[in-house]
């Protein structure tokens, strides 16, 4: 049996050029990171490790996974990959909640805080991250079964994309709809002198952040379905 190669290389050399790309982004924010971070007084126990899983465990899981894709991993068996399969599913699920979170808490700053307004945004936080992380679990035990070492390519390899896997990334997709509509609201809601103000708002609240982030989020989904 054949086995086409193009997808192989394709994966490996992404994987590669991904890991490449994460250690450059953290060395341009080296400086500004030990600054705001370690330096600063102010940051605290909480700041610090919620930085460090969601930064450091994030790049250290991307380099693991990336690893088991690479083609010069020794002694990975099919326990191997299931094993990875639960430590990158669990792992991108503390990730993503943090990084909701965080994103949720400057949305509620936004709205200077309003007791409504915080109350809306850890129901549908809560709900989101529940629904997400639920199929995500899914989508892990399916895969225990699909998920295997070929040791004819020197990888771990999928026979089949988990059902779950697109409404986890439909209730993401959600949650940034959501973030998006309550930023729009929130500079609709404030008193501007002219028009343009309110582009400006939402630049100033990163509105074009939260966009990019459910563009992507998007086409994620639309992929998924096809």
């Amino acid at each position: 049996m054949s086995i086409s190669t193009s997808p192989i290389f394709a994966i490996r050399y992404v994987s590669a050029v991904s890991i490449a790309a994460l250690v450059y982004d953290h060395l341009l924010t080296l400086e500004r990171e030990i600054m705001l971070i370690w330096l600063n007084p102010t940051a605290g126990i909480l700041n610090r490790g919620g930085f460090i899983i969601n930064r450091y465990l994030t790049e250290g899981v991307a380099i693991y996974m990336a690893h088991l894709f690479s083609g010069v991993a020794e002694n990975i068996t099919h326990e191997s990959c299931r094993a990875a399969d639960w430590i990158f599913t669990m792992c991108s699920s503390v990730f993503i909640t943090i990084s909701y979170f965080i994103i949720m808490w400057r949305v509620y700053t936004l709205w200077d805080r309003r007791r409504l307004v915080k109350w809306i945004l850890m129901t549908v936080f809560f709900i989101s991250s529940i629904i997400a992380t639920t199929f995500a679990i899914l989508s892990a035990v399916q895969l225990q079964d699909e998920v295997s070492y070929n040791s004819f390519i020197h990888m771990c390899t999928v026979a089949q994309k988990p059902w779950g896997l697109k409404y986890t990334m439909a209730a993401l997709t959600g949650f940034d709809f959501f973030i998006i509509v309550l930023t729009i609201i929130n500079a609709l809601d404030r008193p501007h002198k002219r028009q343009a103000d309110v582009m400006i708002s939402l630049q100033h609240d990163g509105a074009r952040m939260f966009v990019c982030i459910f563009g992507k989020r998007r086409v994620s989904v639309l992929s998924n379905n096809f």
